[in-house]
């Protein structure tokens, strides 16, 4: 399936009407009536259907374009994907209390954004409890918080700086 012929049905679709669509794109009219005939043949039903002297989209047309919308983003993403192949990409989501971010963690993401510059960094500043239940629900990629509770034995932990200790009654708590 050509990437071109649903990029003019997407057209069609943000602009209503071929006419528009094969003057933005700067197609003759016949050749935005071929690509359509092209893709509905391809996808083995119709997109679209005259209604008097329109072109309206069916409602399997109208169901199908989430998918088209989503399959020439994907198309587009995997060509910028070679852009970035020889370094670290993705989205990174890091859950953080305010005073660790403001006074402790600021060269840590410096340093972070030097070496993964194309690495989306969703910082999400929270409370250590509500952390603690994002980090547990999967919502975040990295936690970093002070230690307030005894964590799953599937839940990787280490400590990245001793702030104090306290002690009393033989109980260590840092």
């Amino acid at each position: 399936m050509e990437l071109k012929y649903l990029e003019t049905v997407q057209t069609i679709n943000e602009v209503g009407s071929f006419q528009k669509a094969a003057a933005l794109l700067n197609y003759a009219p016949s050749t935005v009536t071929f690509q359509v005939q092209q893709v509905e043949t391809q996808l083995g039903f119709k997109l679209f259907t005259k209604v008097g002297r329109k072109m309206v989209f069916t409602s399997t047309g109208k169901a199908a374009m989430p998918l088209i919308n989503q399959l020439l983003t994907d198309a587009t993403a995997l060509n910028h994907f070679a852009d970035h192949a020889d370094g670290l990409v993705g989205r990174l989501v890091v859950a953080v209390p305010e005073t660790l971010l403001t006074y402790e963690l600021q060269g840590v993401l410096q340093r972070f954004k030097q070496q993964a510059p194309n690495v989306e960094l969703v910082i999400r500043v929270l409370n250590c409890y509500d952390i603690y239940a994002q980090m547990l629900d999967g919502k975040v990629d990295i936690a970093v918080h002070y230690d307030v509770r005894l964590y799953p034995a599937t839940i990787h932990t280490g400590v990245l700086k001793k702030i104090f200790t306290v002690t009393g009654g033989g109980t260590a708590i840092s």
